[in-house]
């Protein structure tokens, strides 16, 4: 069964962590600071969005996945991108993201994302 390799967009909210698990491939150091400053700015607008249409059939992307190092610590930067793509990609049918379960803001950021699945 052949696969089509663009169903899935893959969004990174951050570069941080709230941990610092040994076991972590991501190497914890103070210029994350600087790059997820960048992220920040970058879910700024429309970006996103606009870059997905140019990569994504409209009736292709399934699947929005969201990453970082923490995605719940800023999960909201995304709340715009992942608004318009419910909107515009009719065959979105999963939002997904991976946490440690363990951020003070936790139960916020969920329940802004789901709010927007409304």
């Amino acid at each position: 069964m052949e696969q089509n390799l663009f169903e899935t967009c893959v969004l990174y909210d951050d570069s941080i962590c709230n941990l610092k698990c040994r076991y972590c491939y991501i190497d914890k150091n103070p210029s994350l600071l600087e790059i997820d400053k960048i992220l920040e700015k970058s879910f700024e607008g429309d970006y996103y969005f606009n870059f997905s249409k140019k990569i994504f059939e409209k009736d292709k992307l399934k699947e929005v996945q969201i990453w970082g190092g923490e995605p719940s610590l800023h999960l909201d930067r995304t709340f715009n991108t992942i608004k318009q793509m419910i909107e515009y990609y009719p065959n979105l049918t999963t939002i997904m993201f991976s946490s440690n379960l363990t951020t003070s803001c936790f139960m916020d950021q969920l329940t802004g994302l789901v709010k927007l699945l409304n």
